[in-house]
Parts: C-alpha cells; structure tokens; sequence
C-alpha cells in the first residue's frame, strides 16, 4: 500500500466520523450505533494502516538490503541453511566462481570446495566454529566452475532471529588471489635467496679454506683467493641479470674468460645453444676459471701466440656408439673430430666440452694434483653428475667434461 492509499483511507475515515456526528445530531439513537460502528470500522482499518505501514517499511529496508548485495560485485555474499546447503547467492559470488544464483540454490557449499577441504568436512567444520566463537575465519582455495582455483578471504557467520535461534549461515570473501600468489612468490623469492646465501657462503669458504691449504705463503693465497672470488662474482652478475633463470654456455665461458683478452685472436668457442641452471653454471664457471688461469700461468694464454678452443656436442639419450668404432653416426664422426669421445650408452641426453689448448710451452704432467686439477674433477662430478678428464699432451692441456642434461643442469 502506497503512501497516497494510506492517505486516502485516514482521510476517508475521518470523513465518515464527521457525518456520523451529524448524523446523531438529527437522530440520536440510530446515531449513536452508527458511531459506534464507525468507531469499530475505524480501528480496524487503523490496525491495517499500522500493518501495512510496517509491511512497507520492512519491504523497503530488504530492497535496500538486496541492492546493498547485489552491488557489491567484489564480495561474495552467500547465505547457507541449517544443512549447509546454499539460499542465496549475490552477483559478486556468481562474478568469483562461474556459477549462477540458479545453478547452486539448495546445494551444499562443497561445489566450491577444494578436494582435499572436502575429505576433512571443510564446510561442517566451519560452521561449527561459527557457532562457538561466533564468526569462522575463511583463508582458503576455492574451486570456480571451470576448474580454476581462486583464494577465498574472507568469513562466516551465524544467522539468527529475533530471540536467538539459529536461522542458517552468511558467509562473505573477496578473490584474494592475486595478493596470496604475490604473497607465495615473495616467500619462495626468500626461500630462493637463503638458499643461494647460504650456498655463496659455502662455496666461499671451500674456496677460503682449499686455497689456504695450497698456497705457498700469504701473498700467494690472497692472490689465488681474490681471483676465484672474482670468479664467482662475475658469474653471479650473469645470472642476475636473467634473474638467476640460468645462462647459456656461450655468455658464461665469454664472462669466465674476457679478463685473459677474450678476443677472437686468442679464443674460439663453439656449440649448440645450452642453457645451464645456476649452479651448474657456477659450478662450470670455476671450472673454466681454473683452466684459464692455469692457461695465463703455464700454459697457452702465457705467450701470444696461443689459443684456446672451447667446442661443445650434444648427444641424445641411449646414444651407445663409440668414437672409431664401426658403423658410428655421423654425429660420432663429428664429435670424434672436434675431439670429444664418445663414451658408453647413457640414459640421459649429454653434453660433451673439449677445452683445447695450442701455440703454448710444452706441456708435462704435474708432479703432484693441484686444488685447481680438484676443483675441476671433484666439482663437476659432485656438483653436477659430470665427468672431467685432464690430459697433459706435450702440444698443450686438454679438458673433457662430460654432463648429463638433467633437469637439475640444463633450462629447457
């Protein structure tokens, strides 16, 4: 009933009020009950205005409730019976999941529940913890109807009437998920650099502590010490500039070796594009580092006329033939060129490093292994499941290093 229609009636009623009196005036007695009639007719349709006035007033606070809901598209706001079955539905949950209010009306909630939320009884759970403290704190995935996952933050509630009783549940979120994945990536980010730390840290006391042992005096030591840690440094510069994604076989021995005049003239480096994760990368960085210098000290980087040479071959998995051997492929035939031995059948795809020195001294087997001759063969091995071998030829060194292109090695 509309304001104007209440109007109308009061004024109605007034009307017939005045009559009646003036009625009673010229006849008393018939007058009288028709008042008294009038006055009954009066309260009664009072009582109706006061229902209908009510009536309006409760309709309109739910129209105003239901807009309210209904515009706020970034939450969603559900409520849920006695049994957990869904009873309403707003736009901004149909927004956050895919679903229609139609499609999930006197459902159970578990539609939106992960698997595993569903095997602990997730939703009968949480209503329980609504009814004790009053509210269930809701920090959680969610499945949408297309499969995606979404973070649900938000909370439930307990509905109840006027004296108490529990009617069913509100529950209200908003899709936090781009916050929780910012959140998930910064912890591993963390988790990621800690790791790293603690690893640099390691790796700088091996170097501290081996380089200590083999050095001759002070002077020796610290020169030995500062130019490995150069080393590394330059090679985590190189993986910090790909975020420490990896780096490819050609940056990184062009990084190791540009501090002995990397120029054409005196280094030539050659191979398939290999990405390498970074500790393989630093693992191989001071492998390399430890040939250079030794190259700079004794062997072809110590006169000009030498030169090194970097080749690299990929072989693929279950690859059983050997260099020389008849029937080898073509392939065979090129790593047998480049100087790379193909070695006995492998389960995993490979890849096979010749450094190969020319134009140096002479070259003689060492009296006694060095760090550096340990470094290499000990740190390939452990490092990264590889293989370095050292051949002291008289026309200069030659290193091959054999890897395995795990996961763990290579960046596919």
């Amino acid at each position: 009933m509309s304001d104007e229609h209440v109007k109308d009636v009061e004024h109605r009623i007034r009307r017939l009020q005045q009559l009646a009196r003036a009625y009673a005036d010229v006849r008393p007695a018939d007058g009288r009950a028709l008042l008294d009639e009038l006055a009954q007719l009066s309260a009664s349709l009072s009582a109706a205005v006061d229902y209908c006035t009510v009536e309006r007033s409760r309709r309109d606070k739910e129209a105003r409730y239901r807009s309210i809901v209904e515009s706020a598209i970034d939450y969603a706001i559900l409520t849920l019976g006695l049994d957990g079955t869904v009873q309403s539905w707003n736009p901004g949950a149909s927004r956050m999941f895919g679903y229609e209010e139609k499609e999930v009306l006197g459902r159970s909630l578990d539609l939106i529940l992960t698997a595993q939320d569903q095997a602990i009884k997730r939703n009968v759970f949480e209503r329980q913890m609504a009814n004790q403290l009053g509210h269930a704190t809701n920090e959680r995935w969610h499945l949408c109807k297309d499969g995606r996952r979404v973070w649900g933050s938000g909370m439930m509630m307990p509905l109840r009437d006027a004296a108490g009783n529990l009617e069913g549940y509100l529950k209200i979120m908003r899709d936090d998920t781009d916050r929780r994945k910012a959140a998930e990536s910064q912890r591993l980010l963390l988790d990621e650099l800690n790791h790293r730390v603690k690893n640099s840290l390691a790796a700088v006391h091996s170097l501290a502590h081996q380089t200590y042992r083999h050095a001759g005096d002070l002077e020796q030591f610290m020169a030995q010490f500062e130019s490995r840690l150069l080393a590394l440094s330059r090679a985590h510069d190189l993986l910090t500039r790909s975020t420490w994604r990896g780096t490819t076989l050609s940056e990184l021995l062009q990084a190791t070796l540009e501090p002995y005049d990397g120029t054409p003239a005196r280094f030539r480096i050659g191979g398939p594009n290999v990405v390498f994760a970074p500790n393989a990368a630093l693992t191989l960085n001071m492998a390399f580092h430890e040939l250079a210098t030794n190259a700079a000290k004794y062997g072809a980087l110590s006169v000009q006329a030498g030169l090194v040479e970097v080749q690299w071959l990929r072989s693929a998995a279950g690859h059983a033939a050997t260099a020389g051997a008849p029937g080898k492929s073509d392939e065979d035939a090129d790593r047998q060129q480049a100087g790379v031995a193909t070695t006995t059948q492998e389960t995993s795809e490979r890849l096979a490093i010749v450094w190969t020195e020319t134009g140096g001294p002479p070259v003689a087997p060492p009296l006694r292994r060095g760090f550096g001759s340990r470094l290499i063969e000990r740190g390939i091995a452990q490092e990264i499941g590889g293989k370095a071998t050292l051949e002291f030829a008289p026309g200069g060194l030659v290193c091959r290093i054999d890897v395995p292109l795990e996961n763990r090695v290579e960046v596919k």
